[in-house]
């Protein structure tokens, strides 16, 4: 019988510390619709008549990887750009790599280069890279002093 109380008890707090983990379904939905909207607006900006040529510009060559992420990353510059900085930074990311997608699909029927999955990867890492170093291009050296001085702040505070 021990076995019984203790398995009810565990499984009450199991359930409770899951709950603060998980995001509220309407903040998930949210920001799915936002991601959505920046993704539209992407696509908007890639094949515009004002836009649309310097994105092509972006997919000169025959390396995938560079292409699709280097198109991608101007395509969210020119968004962020546009949007005066109001694009939600935590968006940019994800809405990014979908992105790459629509890039990749792009290239494979205009230039009929295919791509493999280990390139997408690779197109995201690369993506990822460079919009880390267009939004913050000295952030690799000032990084490993900030986290320090940061961490005892919140400690303090806490």
């Amino acid at each position: 019988m021990p076995g019984l109380i203790d398995a009810s008890v565990q499984q009450p707090m199991q359930q409770q510390a899951q709950t603060p983990v998980q995001p509220a379904p309407e903040q998930t939905k949210e920001k799915t619709f936002q991601v959505q909207k920046i993704v539209l607006a992407a696509q908007k900006v890639m094949y515009s008549d004002a836009t649309g040529k310097e994105f092509l510009k972006e997919l000169q060559g025959d390396d995938v990887v560079q292409m699709a992420a280097k198109a991608a990353t101007s395509v969210m510059m020119i968004l962020i750009a546009e949007s005066k900085l109001k694009i939600n930074p935590e968006l940019v990311i994800p809405a990014g790599v979908i992105v790459i997608g629509d890039i990749l699909d792009f290239i494979e029927k205009a230039k009929g280069i295919t791509h493999t999955e280990d390139q997408v990867e690779s197109a995201i890492e690369l993506f990822v890279k460079q919009m880390m170093a267009a939004v913050s291009p000295d952030q690799p050296s000032q990084q490993p002093q900030q986290q320090p001085a940061a961490q005892p702040q919140q400690e303090v505070m806490q």
